[in-house]
């Protein structure tokens, strides 16, 4: 049985590989190099070509000369339709021949020509297995690389299913840290996200260029204008590049020199692009010159990188990787346009993996960023609270203080005179004196009397005698008691044991002026009639809870909280003393208060 499933696999095997695949189709390149531009294809047929194992080494690099190209393609299936594609974005012309019985047929590429792929095609329907084909390329002084690829018709959308991912995959991932530089600068409102933010737009134009999106929408017509798009868009980058490292290492105040390095080669950057619009000798130098600021670029970053090594070091090690990508991928990006290496995916695709790993890493160095600026901000604000805490406690404690000198002033001083006043008065009236003159006196006495009262009931108020001689516990029955003697409000205290030394001596007064302020407001804002006060002690906890039958407010207003009804006073004092205030209320359904402070131990 093992054996019959076995001849069975091979068969299929066999059938699978042997018959289902169909032959490839053979491709010989050969070219032949035209430096003084006189060659047509009547002569060129008549000449040797240079073969070339590898498609892949049509990279020439900067050249002047003519190139032509000779692919000799073997094995191809008659009356089918194949299509060429010149794996190039550069738009130069191109002209392509092909013999027809004894003329050759002629199609031009390039400038002047619409396009209505990425990449420059040519299809046609061989007659036989065997064909010749010659393309024309102009040589202009510019980067000329065009590896080649022949697929039948409907293999061609196949062939460009991995680029397409490989290039969703970047694009993606560019539009994503592009919104996510435009979100954190409206959060921040930092310099630094706007740079970060036109580097990765001039990048996005780079790798359209390259693409072929800018040949495709944008210039399909004009090779000026698809030129100098690049020309903006490689300058546009490392400019912004620059400002993002100047504003991101603090380089104008910590290192000038480095800073005026950077504006230096920016400078130099504007000059080579302001003389890439003179075409095209200009952009011809505008392209050498890209090559060796470039160069200068990687040394002022590395420089910048020494410099941070022992100030920034989680900084460091992010920067050295980007230096180092850019270093090697900026190498290979070189070599490929100087025609110094094959094009393959590495070469074609060598802006691309210059580009993405700075993105990438100016996106993770500027979230890093973020996050100990979010750190920052926390710790400082957690410094600012304890702060006002301080400087809160420290104005509560003066005024305190203040109003301990002015009851006492008021009481020892202006009420002592007072009593002496009023003892004088009492003594005169004595006297045998006229009954107008004793009339008068009458007078003045009530007037010196209610003054002395007022005085004692202010002096009072600003620091209430007892709390010194009688504690806080016999204070707040006091003043609980003096409340229901003068006000419509049933007030009911329920404080079943002392509450004295619950707290530090000096800060008692806090806990009295919480339930003086919450009283007040009872009378003033909340229209209740009853009152009810508990005051007790739990689990090393004084719990104060007053609770109303009045109108109530509403909590879910953010300012509700505020001077003009005492709560933001309430609140402080609830703080100096490491309590919590709880405010719970409904309107129209009364109001509840609870506070809960440490035992002091």
């Amino acid at each position: 049985m093992l054996r019959i499933r076995l001849t069975y696999l091979l068969l299929f095997l066999v059938v699978f590989f042997g018959f289902s695949k169909e032959e490839p189709t053979l491709l010989k390149v050969s070219y032949l190099e035209d430096s003084k531009h006189i060659l047509e294809i009547n002569d060129v047929i008549k000449l040797n070509f240079i073969q070339l194992e590898d498609k892949n080494k049509l990279n020439f690099g900067f050249t002047k000369s003519n190139i032509w190209i000779q692919l000799h393609l073997e094995k191809l299936k008659p009356n089918t339709k194949y299509k060429i594609l010149i794996n190039t974005i550069i738009n130069d012309t191109i002209e392509v021949y092909k013999k027809e019985e004894n003329t050759f047929e002629k199609k031009n590429f390039g400038e002047a020509f619409p396009s209505n792929n990425r990449y420059p095609s040519y299809s046609f329907i061989p007659e036989k297995e065997n064909c010749t084909i010659y393309f024309k390329v102009i040589g202009r002084n510019q980067p000329l690389f065009f590896p080649f690829e022949v697929f039948k018709l409907e293999d061609t959308e196949k062939s460009d299913l991995s680029e397409l991912v490989f290039l969703g995959i970047i694009y993606g991932v560019v539009f994503l840290i592009l919104m996510l530089n435009i979100v954190l600068y409206i959060n921040t409102l930092e310099r630094i996200y706007i740079y970060s933010m036109f580097f990765n737009v001039f990048s996005l134009g780079v790798l359209f260029y390259f693409d072929g999106i800018i040949k495709l929408y944008f210039f399909p017509n004009s090779l000026y204008w698809n030129n100098q798009f690049i020309a903006i868009a490689f300058c546009g980058s490392f400019i912004f590049t620059n400002y993002y490292i100047v504003e991101f290492l603090n380089l104008r105040q910590h290192k000038k020199r480095l800073s005026t390095y950077f504006l230096m080669v920016n400078s130099a950057f504007l000059l080579i692009l302001g003389v890439s619009f003179w075409h095209p000798t200009g952009f011809n130098w505008y392209l050498k010159c890209n090559l060796v600021l470039t160069t200068v670029e990687v040394i002022v970053l590395s420089y910048s990188i020494l410099y941070i090594r022992k100030k920034e070091k989680d900084y460091f090690f992010i920067q050295l990787l980007s230096v180092i990508c850019l270093n090697v991928f900026g190498t290979i990006s070189q070599c490929t346009f100087s025609g110094l290496l094959p094009i393959n995916f590495l070469t074609n695709h060598s802006v691309h993996f210059v580009i993405l790993p700075q993105i990438l890493i100016q996106a993770f160095a500027l979230g890093k960023r973020f996050s100990i600026l979010i750190k920052q901000q926390a710790v400082m604000r957690k410094s600012l609270q304890e702060s006002a805490q301080v400087y809160s406690r420290s104005l509560i404690n003066t005024i305190e203080e203040e109003r301990r000198r002015l009851s006492k002033d008021f009481h020892d001083s202006i009420g002592q005179n007072l009593l002496v006043i009023r003892n004088g008065m009492l003594r005169i009236r004595k006297d045998n004196i006229e009954d107008k003159h004793r009339e008068k006196l009458n007078e003045l006495m009530h007037i010196t009397s209610d003054t002395l009262d007022e005085i004692r009931m202010i002096s009072q108020n600003l620091r209430p005698t007892m709390l010194d001689s009688i504690g806080l516990t016999a204070s707040i029955e006091s003043m609980i008691r003096k409340l229901n003697e003068v006000v419509e409000i049933n007030f009911n205290l329920d404080c079943p044991e002392s509450i004295d030394n619950v707290v530090q001596n000096e800060l008692e007064i806090n806990i009295y002026r919480i339930l003086q302020e919450l009283t007040n407001n009872s009378i003033k804002h909340a229209k209740a009639q009853n009152v009810t006060i508990a005051i007790s002690k739990e689990n090393e906890k004084l719990l104060i809870s007053v609770v109303d039958d009045g109108i109530g407010f509403d909590t879910t207003f953010k300012d509700y909280i505020n001077p003009k009804n005492g709560l933001s006073s309430i609140k402080e004092r609830t703080n100096i003393l490491n309590g919590k205030l709880n405010i719970d209320s409904v309107k129209n359904n009364g109001t509840k208060v609870t506070i809960l402070i440490p035992v002091n131990k």
